[in-house]
């Protein structure tokens, strides 16, 4: 089959699967088989800060293991991420300092996904503080991924900080903890 691929002889050689996958020749299989690649992921507003790109400026807190990760679908746009694997014991934190641009006509934003990735966790509490206040919190099971866009409009023009804390529960096995493209966006506001 190998020797034959490509060539005229091919379609002798490969005869055989045909009734195997249930087909009278070869026309159309890619189309009859396959679903249409997913939408790719494409971001529509200013980035301010990136927190993935500036994962070196971070101080880290009570975390066994920290790094930058790419998370999504084969067939999608993979997107950046950082996994934080907390310590047994306590909540594990990230916190970076951010500087956000001045009130205005438009929303400045923090968005991203918290996803717990190992279905085989037993469970991690997700915390995000800004200047110290809690403004989400979320316990996600194993494999459970969850979408956030959170306003910081309470804190525009000035730098503050920005925590990205997890907590194992007492049990750290498997919990990759991973904050999926967490960044701040500035964008025109959308009146509902």
């Amino acid at each position: 089959m190998f020797k034959d691929a490509g060539t005229e002889a091919d379609e002798v050689s490969f005869a055989f699967a045909l009734p195997i996958i249930g087909l009278d020749d070869w026309r159309n299989l890619l189309s009859q088989k396959f679903e249409p690649p997913r939408r790719s992921y494409a971001e529509s507003a200013k980035v301010v800060f990136d927190f993935v790109r500036e994962r070196d400026s971070a101080v880290a807190d009570n975390v066994q293991r920290i790094s930058r990760k790419v998370v999504g679908a084969d067939d999608e746009v993979k997107r950046p991420a950082i996994q934080e694997h907390p310590m047994p014991n306590g909540r594990g934190r990230l916190s970076f300092k951010v500087g956000l641009p001045p009130e205005s006509s438009e929303e400045c934003v923090l968005v991203f996904d918290a996803l717990l990735n190992n279905a085989k966790s037993s469970g991690a509490a997700f915390h995000v503080e800004v200047e110290g206040k809690e403004v989400f919190v979320r316990i996600l099971s194993g494999g459970e991924q969850v979408p956030v866009e959170i306003s910081l409009k309470e804190w525009h023009g000035r730098e503050v900080a920005i925590c990205w804390g997890v907590d194992a529960l007492k049990d750290p096995a498997y919990d990759w903890a991973t904050w999926v493209a967490l960044r701040v966006l500035v964008r025109p506001v959308v009146v509902r």
